[in-house]
């Protein structure tokens, strides 16, 4: 292209300009004209005007440019339609076949992961995977382009730098927990958005069985000794003597007691989840579950004599106070409200911090529990109707405290060897 801002020609002839024709017209303007593809895939003439020739071939350019972009992505989505027809892909209705990963992923939350199809619990527990570890990934990376490559690359981002505050990787079971978000929504959208599942067959770290804190039986005598300076102290015993969960424990009303049989009916679970978008800009909230952490959790569980009898004289104790408790709870705060979990934790933690044992939350005090069934050689599935548990693998993962136990017994075998024939030499050669 000349470097003049103006054509002035020496004839009222055109010149061959940008492969087009160029000329001025009697007004100044100068009109360029060529025969040019179009957007639609059609061979014609266009013309642009302008003062000067850079004007011109701007014009120019931003058209050939556009044309070329919209026949792109007709040819595109001709592509997309015959893959689609072939693999009879068909996305839900108001979903694009371009849709992104991460808008995928909040599609399957929104649309089959919340409640009442499933628990508050579980709702939040997605969300939070999507809004924190999902979506910071992948962005707006297409969902159909996605392979099973960058899945693996994503999970191995995880173990290395998947941690919020840019200390690290994550655990295995936390990466497996994400996993089964993107795998149960990436299956969703096989053969409506995709052709395979790009989650299907990747390599997830090997979550290692971790060793949960228990109470020794001296230890447990220290801490039962000093809870009793606790108003929560029976919800603590009940902890300890029944197994159940913190949850479980504080959603317990009176009308739960069978006074006949002395059981507790366990079937309501206290959380404290996490909000998204919530209008009043609350954090968390505080719910009652009906249904505690599976169907199995549904259970009815007996009482030990002692424990019932300090259950009785708590619900006079409370009765004496005066304080509201319009819902009939067993340990509702002083307000008459249910206690949180978060001050239960604190007050068990404050108890074990005076009683300097380390390492000590509440769910020490229900593995504590197990654990001391395990040591009475309880049979496995009565402790796991106990404890709630909906696998017997859960429950057989306390089975390590037999080990004593039966070195114990292989010892007692060694009566019956003579300590002569312990102490034989080998023959000499």
């Amino acid at each position: 292209m000349a470097e003049s801002k103006s054509y002035k020609p020496s004839s009222k002839y055109a010149k061959i300009f940008e492969g087009g024709t160029l000329y001025l017209r009697k007004d100044g303007y100068l009109i360029f004209q060529k025969y040019e593809t179009d957007e639609n895939d059609k061979y014609r003439r266009v013309i642009f005007t302008g003062k000067t020739e850079e004007q011109v071939v701007k014009k120019y350019k931003e058209f050939v440019k556009r044309a070329k972009e919209i026949r792109g992505q007709r040819q595109q989505e001709a592509y997309r339609m015959l893959t689609n027809a072939t693999h009879g892909l068909k996305p839900p209705a108001g979903i694009d076949i371009d849709i992104s990963l991460s808008d995928w992923v909040l599609y399957f939350i929104q649309t089959y992961k919340t409640p009442p199809s499933v628990k508050r619990t579980t709702y939040s527990s997605y969300m939070q995977t999507y809004q924190t570890q999902i979506l910071p990934f992948f962005g707006k990376t297409p969902l159909n382009a996605v392979t099973d490559a960058d899945m693996q690359t994503y999970l191995n981002y995880l173990q290395t730098n998947g941690r919020l505050d840019k200390k690290g990787g994550l655990s295995p079971k936390s990466i497996y927990n994400i996993f089964v978000v993107l795998n149960a929504a990436m299956e969703k959208a096989r053969g409506k958005i995709i052709i395979e599942n790009p989650a299907a067959d990747l390599r997830l770290p090997e979550i290692q069985p971790t060793e949960r804190r228990v109470l020794t039986v001296e230890e447990m005598e220290i801490f039962i000794k000093e809870i009793f300076s606790e108003r929560l102290r029976v919800a603590m015993l009940l902890s300890l003597f029944t197994g159940a969960r913190m949850g479980e424990v504080l959603a317990l009303g009176w009308g739960d007691l069978n006074a006949k049989k002395r059981t507790i009916r366990i079937n309501k679970d206290l959380e404290r989840v996490q909000l998204f978008d919530d209008p009043s800009g609350k954090k968390t909230e505080l719910i009652l579950q009906e249904t505690p952490k599976s169907k199995t959790s549904n259970r009815e569980t007996p009482v030990y004599e002692n424990i019932w009898r300090l259950l009785m004289f708590h619900r006079q104790v409370r009765l004496h106070e005066g304080h509201p408790n319009p819902q009939n709870l067993i340990f509702p705060s002083k307000r008459g409200t249910y206690t949180d979990p978060r001050t239960y934790q604190k007050r068990v933690q404050a108890v074990c911090k005076r009683c300097e044992l380390q390492g000590v939350n509440v769910h020490a005090l229900r593995h504590t529990f197990a654990t001391r069934l395990m040591e009475q050689n309880v049979p496995i599935r009565i402790i796991q109707n106990l404890m709630g548990h909906s696998s017997i693998t859960t429950t057989e993962r306390y089975s390590h405290v037999l080990d004593d136990e039966k070195r114990k017994a292989i010892d007692r075998m060694s009566g019956y060897l003579p300590g002569e024939a312990a102490q034989e030499k080998a023959p000499s050669e």
